[in-house]
């Protein structure tokens, strides 16, 4: 027989992939960044796999279709964020100003349940003798990830700060008036995020960060988690 035989090919563990990702970015209202995004993946196989129960032996079996199909997986976001600065002013001290930047951020993402029927990706078999039924992907066993079998949607939050002051230069004996910056907080950060596909617990912890280099060369990090939640006697959320 020849080595690339029918049968060959139809025995061979093979598939193409092609991932396909499309951004752009705009402003709105001249102060706000859009950063939409799309991720395409479209997988290929010459064959499918269906399953069914046997209930002589109490074993599922696995059917090879010699057919060429195919899935389309994708998931979408978008993200937004601007800049908000603030300036303090004080009185004839030695501390002239304070400079404070907010960066707020918005974002979102969506990936729908690829095991809906109506994708057609997914079939269903009884998976026990007692006879509770279970989800399969036709595309199981092979070289790609099936599409996913969850729903998945996020909302994020972030804000972002920095705070720098504008203080009277006492090394300058020339000028009275000269000023330097003196970099206050380098990052003070919140973020979290609303889980839109969660039943429950959908908002996520809130991460707090901050670093600040008011010392040369030394740097100093703090960081913290605010829980929404209460924990039981085991430590779990609920």
């Amino acid at each position: 027989d020849s080595l690339f035989s029918l049968s060959t090919f139809e025995n061979m563990n093979n598939g193409v992939q092609l991932e396909i990702p499309l951004s752009t970015s705009f402003k709105v209202l001249k102060f706000i960044t859009v950063s939409p995004s799309i991720n395409n993946r479209f997988v290929g196989y010459l064959s499918t796999s269906t399953q069914n129960w046997n209930e002589e032996d109490s074993t599922i079996v696995t059917n090879t279709i010699n057919d060429v199909k195919g899935f389309w997986e994708g998931n979408a976001s978008v993200n937004t964020s601007t800049r908000i600065y603030g300036t303090y002013q004080f009185g004839d001290g030695a501390l002239k100003a304070i400079r404070h930047v907010m960066t707020p951020t918005v974002g979102a993402s969506w990936k729908p349940d690829y095991s809906e029927p109506q994708w057609g990706y997914y079939g269903e078999t009884v998976i026990n003798e007692n006879g509770d039924i279970g989800k399969y992907s036709y595309f199981e066993d092979r070289i790609y990830s099936v599409p996913g079998a969850r729903e998945n949607g996020v909302i994020n939050f972030g804000l972002q700060n920095t705070f720098e002051a504008k203080i009277r230069d006492s090394k300058d004996t020339t000028d009275a008036t000269a000023t330097k910056k003196l970099r206050l907080l380098d990052a003070f950060n919140l973020r979290s995020s609303y889980s839109i596909a969660a039943e429950t617990m959908k908002w996520s912890p809130v991460a707090v960060s901050l670093r600040t280099t008011v010392i040369k060369g030394l740097t100093f990090n703090a960081n913290s988690i605010l829980n929404p939640y209460s924990l039981n006697y085991e430590g779990v959320a609920v």
